[in-house]
């Protein structure tokens, strides 16, 4: 979000000068011409620049408002008047704006009296963002976006309330709630109208409102007369009411960033956080509770750290009641109205919402601040961890939390946005991996559990390198951060469990293949021997491959119904793990954020912070069903020859053979040579596919029938070969517990 600041009183000075300044000019054109006429007007240029054109004539006002020192400006006293008085204006609707908007309550102001207005951010993949502020911050865009978009959100709010009131689901207006929602969808993520739009309703009426959409979605198949009140018939339609929930979802999530308020009908800032808790608490409507874990478990939203780390502390002592055994609250005194379709967990949404915010994660779940991990961390995982939660899906929400924060895991950067993060992250990842080895049957383990603990095991690649080395991380030479916390097998164990699931296991090759690309990226320059630092690195990213194979093979091996999953939740593994490797996750998702798979990572190049659904990002890849060992050895030993050639490790003789095959009747370049700015380079397909792999082979074949040697290549195949052999050897005998 852009709040761009402003201080009103300088401002108003500045507006004033300006419409001194184009007093002064006035006067003084007017003083010029009045000469020039009394002279009879000698000079034709003094007649022009002097004349008094109308404002609709005048050339600075043809388009718009132009600067001193253009031409308008230059040629025509009158113009440039306007244009010093259009400037003054520009920025008299902006300190309105911000002064206004700061009024409302929606945007911040700061002790020094600094008020704001709101402009979006550039879109992702702008590159001159300079150009795109010079275009976007105007007065006209600064006006729809604050006042224009809080008059319209506090009618859009209105008439979707009272279309929900009625029977036919429309308006006085004429609209039904669906013809709204799809124009409020326009404006769901601007904060001014999400907070003029919350505020204007009221927390509790606009979790009402998400109850009667879920009303509305709900389809009787029998007369109306037939159905008792307290029951539904099956004929709730959950896609139709979580695309209409999604809509206010977005909406509550923007109200919610940090430095956005909302605020009551007298114009005093309300707490959401505060708010959102007196709503399900309120005697007679704790059904609300249902509807509030709709808007927080609405896909693609990222809520605001402040007010989910304060909405989990405000509910986590609220016990969940086990009697409501679905998302639907029995309609009666106790509980009003509810949302059918989600949870009556009161924590349920809010560590769901988290995990689309590892900093509310993290925060929420180490409290003992800027620290290391104490006693309060450890009285919320005794909290969290003997609370009852919602069987259905209480724990997808708990999951989601844990695998958010285990992403600062490595990350040291004192400026992180929470301090002490690795250390915290840590402590996370080793109370998380027991509990859910020795706490959750396997069987209870949802997909959305699996995918979110394949981010814990994704986001801890010392241990698991450790691990598939030389079976455990636990010995002296091993300074990984889960030592003393985690057994080995408890590692192990997970690991196998997630196995058959597609994003799990994706999620986990991502995680580790990070941390070889980074390695490799971060050691391999600067090494005083680079050619071996790289052989050491794709030694011990074969032997990781080797052991996630084997358990794979563990997991398919005793369990039948899972054994088609794993070999091909294996093949999908060795794709994702290949591309980050060669790419990075940044590179590999395209920068694209919340649009595929969702923020990442914390930062550039650290680790991943949301599990992958992989079928959004290999959907174009042309991967094969099943593989084998040697189909794992064949990738990664390619992609060591492109990066060998990447770092220049490679002899020029060898560059050449791939520029000119002589093996072709043209001596034309192999296909993943190419030149880029005039420097040869050698390529890698996305993914690094076994079929792919075999080019590079027929290139090293080249390179010896050409009566040259290569023997770095020769030397990575051998650490490859070798590497896999220890990482199979480990997975073979890793203990599982059953």
């Amino acid at each position: 979000m852009a709040f761009i600041k402003i201080n009103p009183e300088g401002m108003l000075t500045v507006i004033n000068n300006l419409d001194e300044r184009a007093s002064a000019v006035d006067t003084e054109r007017t003083n010029i011409d009045n000469s020039s006429s009394d002279n009879h007007d000698p000079v034709t240029s003094v007649v022009t620049a002097t004349d008094p054109l109308p404002a609709p004539l005048a050339p600075s006002q043809t388009s718009g408002p132009s600067l001193p020192g253009q031409n308008s400006c230059s040629t025509n006293l009158n113009a440039c008047a306007g244009n010093i008085r259009a400037l003054a204006e520009e920025l008299r609707t902006r300190r309105q704006e911000a002064i206004d908007m700061n009024s409302s309550g929606i945007t911040p102001a700061d002790a020094n009296g600094t008020v704001s207005y709101y402009l979006p951010d550039p879109p992702a993949g702008t590159v001159d963002t300079e150009e795109y502020w010079n275009n976007t911050d105007t007065a006209a865009n600064v006006k729809t976006y604050n006042s224009q978009s809080v008059a319209n959100a506090k009618a859009e709010s209105a008439e979707l309330a009272e279309a929900l009131s009625t029977r036919d689901g429309k308006s006085s207006k004429g609209r039904t709630y669906d013809e709204i929602l799809a124009e409020t969808a326009k404006h769901q993520d601007v904060p001014t109208y999400a907070a003029a739009y919350v505020s204007s309703v009221g927390v509790d009426k606009y979790l009402d409102m998400v109850e009667g959409l879920g009303s509305r979605n709900t389809h009787y198949s029998s007369p109306k007369d037939q159905v008792p009140a307290n029951m539904a018939t099956g004929g709730f339609d959950r896609e139709a009411a979580a695309k209409d929930v999604g809509v206010l979802g977005h909406i509550f999530a923007a109200a919610s960033q940090d430095g956005v308020t909302i605020y009551d009908g007298k114009g005093n800032v309300l707490d959401m956080a505060a708010e959102s808790e007196a709503a399900v608490e309120e005697k007679g409507h704790t059904g609300r509770m249902s509807a509030l874990n709709g808007l927080l478990e609405t896909p693609d939203t990222v809520y605001g750290t402040d007010f989910l780390v304060d909405l989990a502390g405000r509910l986590e002592d609220n016990s969940y009641d086990a009697s409501v055994t679905s998302g639907r609250a029995k309609v009666d005194v106790k509980y009003g109205g509810a949302y059918e379709g989600s949870s009556m967990d009161p924590l349920y949404g809010v560590t769901m919402a988290m995990g689309n915010n590892p900093d509310a994660a993290l925060t929420y779940l180490t409290p003992d601040g800027e620290g290391t991990p104490g006693e309060k961390s450890a009285d919320r995982w005794k909290l969290l961890t003997e609370r009852t939660w919602d069987p259905e899906k209480g724990l997808n929400g708990f999951t989601a939390a844990l695998g958010a924060a285990s992403s600062y895991r490595g990350v040291t950067d004192p400026n992180a946005p929470v301090p002490n993060a690795d250390a915290r992250a840590t402590w996370v990842a080793g109370k998380t991996i027991p509990y859910f080895v020795n706490n959750v049957k396997e069987e209870n383990l949802t997909d959305e559990m699996k995918q979110n603990l394949g981010l814990v095991i994704g986001n801890s690649p010392d241990e698991f390198a450790a691990l598939a080395n030389s079976g455990t991380f636990n010995g002296q030479d091993n300074h990984c951060g889960l030592t003393g916390t985690v057994a080995d097998n408890q590692f192990s164990t997970l690991l196998y469990r997630i196995m058959d699931n597609k994003n799990a296991a994706g999620t986990v090759a991502a995680g580790i293949a990070q941390r070889y690309h980074n390695e490799i990226e971060s050691t391999v320059p600067g090494a005083d021997n680079p050619t071996d630092e790289l052989k050491e690195q794709y030694q011990s990213a074969a032997r990781a491959m080797g052991y996630l194979d084997e358990i794979a093979n563990l997991r398919a091996n005793d369990d039948k119904a899972a054994q088609d999953k794993a070999k091909e939740n294996a093949s999908t593994a060795l794709s994702v793990f290949s591309t980050f490797l060669g790419a990075g996750v940044s590179a590999a998702t395209g920068g694209t954020g919340l649009a595929v798979a969702g923020p990442l990572m914390y930062n550039v190049g650290s680790t991943v912070a949301k599990p992958l659904m992989v079928d959004e990002i290999t959907k174009d890849w042309n991967v094969p069903d099943t593989i084998d060992g040697q189909d794992i050895k064949d990738v990664l030993r390619a992609q060591s020859y492109v990066d060998a050639a990447h770092y220049g490790l490679l002899q020029d003789t060898s560059i050449d053979v791939a520029a000119h095959n002589p093996e072709a009747k043209d001596n034309s370049p192999f296909s993943f040579y190419s030149e880029v700015d005039g420097k040869p380079t050698i390529n890698s397909p996305d993914p690094m596919t076994p079929e792919a792999a075999k080019s590079y082979f027929t290139w090293q074949d080249a390179i010896t029938n050409s009566k040259h040697s290569e023997p770095v290549m020769t030397d990575l195949e051998g650490v490859v070969n070798s590497g896999w052999e220890t990482g199979s050897g480990t997975g073979k005998s890793a203990k599982i517990i059953k």
